[in-house]
């Protein structure tokens, strides 16, 4: 297991390091396209100069919205990353379904369990685009989003990789070790604080398991899911630099 401490400047410059590689020339656009069961998913498209390129999916904690990938979303694209941030059904835009309407308040553990439908939709909407290399699409989840990252990635083989930004044994009944046992041998990153306590217990089960392909990082400090890529500004970097080893990994 890796402990960090604070390095604000570290960060930054971890961070202008990849800026300065990066190419990425077109400015984000909104997009939508709809589920399996009729709902209509709002997301943020922020398409890179190269291409094709691998791309990455974000996706938001319970009561949140897309709007809080924005800093993370622009780094990764920088990077190289083609990324798709959406708003998950009953949040954000993303509110709207053939039948009626949903809202996370009023959601039942049908319509949390239906969230993966969401992800499904955003990793086909990137596959079908001549811009991402269809072979190379990662998920990046913060708290429930976590667990819905891989919970979906369990299913589909075709992810190369998944990071969990906060994890919890479980959320809104999606229940990560059964997913994880799924999902392994294939590479995945599970990031916590200590002041988080319950997803640091969780990320600590996921380091017990020892898969051989599960990178852990624990922060001294920092809060939970996107919040802790706020407080850490070396985060960012962290995962964006996984990202890459996994890409270039499945190249080989």
């Amino acid at each position: 297991m890796i402990r960090a401490r604070r390095s604000t400047v570290g960060g930054l410059a971890s961070l202008l390091a990849l800026w300065a590689v990066g190419a990425a020339e077109a400015q984000p656009v909104e997009v939508s396209f709809v589920t399996s069961d009729s709902v209509t998913i709002h997301g943020t498209y922020y398409p890179v100069g190269n291409s094709p390129a691998p791309a990455v999916v974000l996706l938001h904690m319970l009561g949140k919205s897309r709007r809080d990938w924005s800093v993370f979303a622009e780094s990764a694209a920088w990077s190289g990353f083609a990324v798709l941030a959406i708003d998950l059904r009953g949040h954000g835009q993303s509110t709207a379904m053939k039948s009626g309407s949903l809202s996370v308040k009023t959601m039942s553990p049908a319509d949390f369990s239906a969230m993966t439908k969401d992800v499904e939709a955003s990793v086909e909407w990137l596959r079908n685009r001549r811009d991402v290399d269809s072979g190379a699409i990662a998920l990046v989840g913060a708290s429930i989003g976590a667990n819905v990252a891989l919970t979906y990635g369990a299913g589909d083989t075709a992810i190369r990789a998944v990071v969990l930004l906060s994890p919890g044994e479980v959320y809104r009944g999606f229940a990560l070790q059964p997913a994880l046992r799924e999902y392994v041998p294939r590479r995945l990153l599970a990031i916590a604080a200590e002041d988080d306590n319950y997803s640091l217990l969780t990320v600590r089960s996921v380091a017990r398991e020892d898969h051989g392909k599960v990178d852990v990082q624990v922060y001294s400090d920092g809060g939970h899911g996107t919040y802790l890529l706020a407080a850490r500004p070396e985060l960012a970097g962290r995962v964006i630099e996984f990202l890459n080893t996994c890409m270039k990994l499945t190249r080989k």
